[in-house]
């Protein structure tokens, strides 16, 4: 249940949020040299650690990692192996391609992940090292938000559901679903707002401790065989890491997964470190086609069964859904497919032409409930702190921080109940305000000082005051033709006009 001091805050984050123009460029994405082929960046040392566990339950986190995931780059190609059978990582981009090859590189070592005491595994999360490495890498491939999706036990662990933990808002249509704290997440109800669930996304790269994780067979001559995964080694692990949604299930007839339904074929990962550059590319090559599926088997192509326990693909996973929209859905199935219906999946397999969104992060180091990660990082096309999700951090922003700090301040989701200009989030760490911007577990001024100063007309110098110094601005650049912070009018000299604006806002600050 929403409560009731938060209704304000909400009605004015989603005005905010429909009204809001994203920026028409993203940087976050370059296309590659191929038109199947697209890189996703995220800047270097931007790692923010998000836990999802109460601390004041559970006290310091004493992490024994000497490395947090810190995300750079994700990059989706079709691929041609030079031997797809014997070595599926050797060859190069193709824009006629069977196979899809996905690259996620991060800075530092970063370890395969072990489980996390879910579907019966111990917990045991540094199997592989003391770096393990968790996330979700989601995949929507027919650039429609509407398709895809999760079931709210798993997305409540995604990148939408989570943004809000980075005091972050996605920059495209998928703003308006971001939760704006743990009340929000933790509504079990599809159909209630913000629609986290419906993320768009229609495969995951799943990093998520709840499947057993083997070393592949025939790989232990890539390491010195300890079973750890340390600084220029290459592993190879195998494990469910490639993931169609959840969200398909009840319209999926696919069978041979972990469960029927869940298109979720066993696949290999290889994680491979540079000593030269302390970087670790993780790498996961898989079919787009049944022929791919045959090219990297050694074997004789299948038709398409539905079966994951044989010849998979990105290819037989879209038949399966697209066959399923066409008929008699209920629930979140019948949302998160209908729009399928009469589509030709060969039509969707251009990695170059797919979107993506990250999460990352590793975990705790003894076993506690109901967290789960302790998150790192987040991409793509969410910047922190933009609160109305335009792709700019501007006084609209701080608007929204101001409002929500003067509705909670002293409200039944203020710890201290009391008004002093500071709310204390209730359980923070597992609860979260995308208002706490330094992730402190306070809304208060020292989230409001990250956004800049609205602009008073004529503070020329931008300090949040109209005073003599900009007034000496002014008189020193009187009487200039062309640019100038000193026309405030902007009509393209320093006059009279000028000087009267200035005046008439003497003394007034921010």
């Amino acid at each position: 249940m929403i409560r009731p001091a938060a209704v304000i805050i909400l009605f004015a984050v989603s005005n905010a949020l429909a009204q809001a123009e994203p920026s028409a460029s993203d940087p976050d994405y370059i296309l590659g040299p191929a038109a199947f082929e697209r890189t996703y960046n995220d800047p270097p040392g931007d790692v923010h650690v998000r836990r999802t566990d109460e601390a004041a339950t559970f006290g310091p986190l004493n992490l024994p990692n000497t490395n947090l995931p810190d995300l750079r780059r994700v990059t989706l190609k079709g691929w041609a192996p030079d031997d797809p059978f014997a070595d599926p990582y050797t060859g190069a981009t193709t824009n006629n391609p069977d196979i899809l090859r996905i690259d996620l590189l991060f800075d530092g070592l970063v370890n395969p992940p072990g489980t996390l005491g879910l579907g019966g595994f111990p917990y045991d999360p540094y199997r592989f090292g003391n770096n393990p490495l968790y996330g979700f890498i989601e995949i929507d491939v027919d650039n429609d938000i509407n398709t895809g999706g999760e079931l709210w036990e798993e997305a409540v662990y995604r990148f939408l559901g989570n943004t809000g933990r980075f005091a972050a808002i996605p920059n495209d249509a998928t703003r308006t679903r971001v939760p704006i704290d743990v009340f929000q997440l933790a509504e079990n109800n599809f159909f209630t707002e913000p629609f986290f669930e419906r993320t768009g996304c229609d495969f995951t790269l799943k990093l998520c401790g709840c499947f057993n994780v083997a070393i592949a067979p025939g790989d232990l001559n890539n390491h010195d065989g300890d079973m750890l995964f340390e600084a220029g080694e290459t592993m190879i692990v195998e494990g469910r890491f490639f993931q169609r949604a959840s969200g398909y299930r009840d319209a999926s007839a696919a069978f041979g997964g972990s469960d029927f339904g869940l298109y979720d074929p066993v696949v290999r990962l290889r994680f491979q470190h540079d000593t030269m550059t302390d970087q670790t590319l993780v790498s996961l090559v898989y079919p787009l086609t049944p022929y791919g599926a045959a090219l990297l088997t050694g074997q004789p192509a299948q038709p398409i069964d539905l079966n994951v326990a044989n010849h998979t693909s990105v290819q037989e996973a879209l038949d399966d859904i697209i066959a399923g929209a066409s008929g008699t859905l209920t629930g979140a199935a019948q949302v998160l497919t209908q729009n399928w219906a009469g589509d030709d999946p060969t039509s969707f397999l251009n990695p170059g032409a797919w979107r993506a969104t990250a999460i990352v992060g590793t975990a705790y180091p003894d076993s506690r409930s109901p967290s789960l990660y302790v998150y790192t990082d987040i991409g793509f096309n969410a910047r922190r702190p933009d609160i109305n999700g335009d792709g700019i951090i501007d006084p609209s922003d701080r608007d929204l921080e101001l409002l929500a700090l003067s509705v909670l301040d002293g409200g039944a989701q203020d710890a201290d109940l009391t008004v002093n200009n500071s709310v204390e989030l209730l359980n923070f760490g597992l609860n979260f305000s995308l208002f706490d911007i330094d992730y402190d577990g306070f809304i208060n001024g020292a989230d409001v000082a990250f956004f800049p100063l609205p602009l008073i007309p004529g503070d020329i110098n931008a300090d949040g005051v109209v005073d003599t110094a900009d007034l000496g601005i002014l008189l020193g650049s009187f009487g200039d033709v062309g640019a100038s912070p000193a026309d405030i009018n902007e009509d393209g000299i320093v006059d009279t006009a000028d000087l009267g604006i200035l005046l008439s806002n003497f003394g007034m600050s921010s």
